[in-house]
């Protein structure tokens, strides 16, 4: 049996913290795990939970068999005020699903951070949270990724996605992303992937190359508030062997409006179509954003369809 130190941290008070250490042990034999061996040596459901803290605990299981609905990790319900610290998340065991799955369903899932955290290359996505709530129902909201590192991921490295359009206020910083759409047969395989969620902050990452776009933005209606500022896309290096598609850009934006997109460098490489490709946005300020090309010298520039008033 193996055994190895689960960490978990009840925020009992606004002032007081109680750490209360668990020794979780790997069930064998099929055994029914408990419910402290099922938090790290399998897949870990939180539905529903609330001020947890899980520090330095390695993620090694199978999720729920199904890709769309499958995490090494899975947060659903109501869930809130969860913190992983210093935590790896392992290969999802059932073969098709992702590290990290969030969703949410008109339960306001709220206030999850990932710090410090290693994301393995997974069957599918690295990080997934989405939104499957009527509109207007209650989103998801203050989801952050902090000073994680994702391996190249099969499918996407990190997709927010949110239905009801109530989702928002959300981060990813100082991350990096050695690429995503390792896998062929994929359907997706971009960088980050932000679906109509408000407020994103996106700030000070790194990402390399991927199959697709390195970002596919969708704007949620109206104004998105988003700031993107101080990022590195480097489309010139390549791990994992991942090739970019011809059809690829570094960033692809879609029905966007308004945003700033400060200080960030985009380096462009072969075969892709454009260093950017906006169709629909508008009033979106990219003012001293570097585009490069493949030379890193020379610059090149965003290609724009039925777009108005965007700033570069």
């Amino acid at each position: 049996m193996n055994r190895l130190v689960l960490q978990v941290v009840f925020l009992v008070s606004l002032t007081a913290v109680v750490i209360i250490t668990i020794e979780a042990a790997t069930c064998e034999n099929g055994g029914a795990p408990t419910k402290a061996a099922r938090a790290a040596s399998t897949a870990l459901l939180l539905s529903g939970e609330h001020d947890l803290r899980f520090k330095g605990v390695t993620f090694d299981g199978a999720g729920s068999g199904y890709g769309d609905t499958s995490g090494v990790i899975e947060i659903t319900g109501s869930s809130h005020n969860i913190t992983f610290e210093d935590c790896t998340i392992m290969p999802n065991g059932d073969g098709v699903g992702n590290g990290v799955k969030i969703i949410n369903v008109n339960g306001g899932i709220h206030d999850i951070t990932f710090t410090g955290c290693h994301f393995m290359t997974q069957p599918r996505m690295g990080f997934e949270c989405i939104d499957r709530s009527s509109t207007g129902g209650r989103g998801y909201r203050r989801v952050r990724l902090v000073n994680c590192t994702f391996e190249p991921q099969s499918s996407e490295a990190i997709s927010f996605d949110d239905n009801s359009g109530t989702s928002g206020d959300c981060s990813i910083q100082n991350n990096v992303v050695e690429g995503a759409g390792a896998a062929i047969l994929s359907t997706w395989g971009s960088g980050l992937e932000v679906n109509r969620v408000h407020n994103m902050r996106v700030i000070g990452n790194t990402f390399y190359a991927c199959r697709d776009s390195v970002w596919n933005l969708t704007g949620p209606s109206g104004d998105c508030g988003w700031t993107f500022s101080h990022n590195t896309i480097d489309c010139t290096r390549v791990f994992g062997g991942i090739q970019m598609a011809s059809t690829a850009n570094c960033v692809s934006a879609v029905n966007v409006y308004g945003g700033v997109f400060p200080k960030n460098t985009i380096t462009d490489a072969p075969p892709s179509w454009n260093v950017a490709y906006l169709s629909g946005c508008h009033k979106m300020d990219w003012r001293t954003t570097k585009w490069l090309d493949a030379r890193g010298e020379a610059y090149s520039t965003p290609y724009q369809i039925d777009c108005s008033q965007n700033r570069f």
